[in-house]
């Protein structure tokens, strides 16, 4: 078992499109049950670690997809 949260996560940290897929689909199926500070608050961890954006900017354009959607 896996917290929809930390699935979020570590799909983010992949660069397969299907996971920034699933991303989307989580968010937007999820939207508020969805704990964002949480996850967002990892993406800056991972960019950290990685010297970079590249997770962060990854949760800014699947909302932004999510929001396309609606």
């Amino acid at each position: 078992m896996i917290a929809p949260e930390d699935l979020v996560v570590l799909k983010l940290f992949s660069e397969r499109g299907r996971d920034f897929d699933d991303v989307v689909t989580l968010v937007r199926d999820l939207g508020s049950a969805l704990n964002l500070e949480y996850v967002q608050r990892w993406a800056r961890m991972l960019d950290e670690s990685i010297g970079g954006d590249d997770v962060s900017e990854r949760v800014r354009a699947a909302k932004a997809r999510t929001r396309r959607r609606r």
